[in-house]
């Protein structure tokens, strides 16, 4: 049996090592087992090497499902990059809604609409989608105290980020300290 091992040789060039395992090898007590374990560890390195986490935690769990439903090879080998697709994409998820800075977790879904029933499930649920903020269309929400505001913001911010956009939440208050910082550090340097 032969397996290949990725590996860098520096500045972000890769080499493949090709290794001869025999079929058999003799075990402990006398055992004749396969050159698994030395499979495995080039499987480790190979994806830690490409930067298939996924793969690397998941393979052997996809290889049983795949022998248990006697799957052909190439739909195991379609398993693998889909598992870690998928995994990336909710991964990504979840780095959005975190570097967008909610101050906490809210969800569309959660709203209370029976305490503003001037907000409806429809427009709401339009919000939700990413078109509108694509299309550049504003959106600034008005109204009295406890009326849900923070809530259907970071409720839409979240479902926006999910959907894979950059989101970025931030009051007010701390939007004028940002745009008065500039001009602050101009005036301090004597620029007028």
């Amino acid at each position: 049996m032969t397996v290949h091992k990725l590996f860098s040789t520096g500045a972000g060039s890769r080499s493949v090592a090709h290794y001869r395992f025999p079929a058999q090898v003799q075990g402990p007590a006398g055992l004749v087992t396969d050159a698994q374990g030395a499979v495995e560890t080039v499987i480790d390195e190979a994806c830690r090497a490409l930067h298939l986490p996924t793969i690397r935690t998941r393979w052997e769990e996809l290889a049983a499902t795949a022998m248990k439903e006697r799957s052909r090879y190439k739909n195991f080998l379609a398993d693998l990059p889909e598992a870690e697709g998928a995994h990336r994409e909710e991964r990504k998820k979840l780095r959005l809604v975190r570097e967008a800075d909610f101050p906490r977790s809210k969800r569309l879904e959660d709203f209370g609409f029976e305490k503003n029933p001037n907000v409806t499930p429809e427009q709401v649920n339009t919000l939700g989608d990413p078109a509108w903020v694509t299309a550049g269309q504003p959106l600034c929400p008005i109204g009295d105290s406890g009326t849900g505001k923070s809530h259907l913001l970071i409720g839409i911010g979240t479902a926006i980020a999910e959907a894979g956009l950059k989101v970025r939440y931030t009051t007010t208050a701390n939007l004028v300290n940002d745009l008065e910082r500039p001009v602050r550090v101009l005036r301090e340097h004597g620029a007028d």
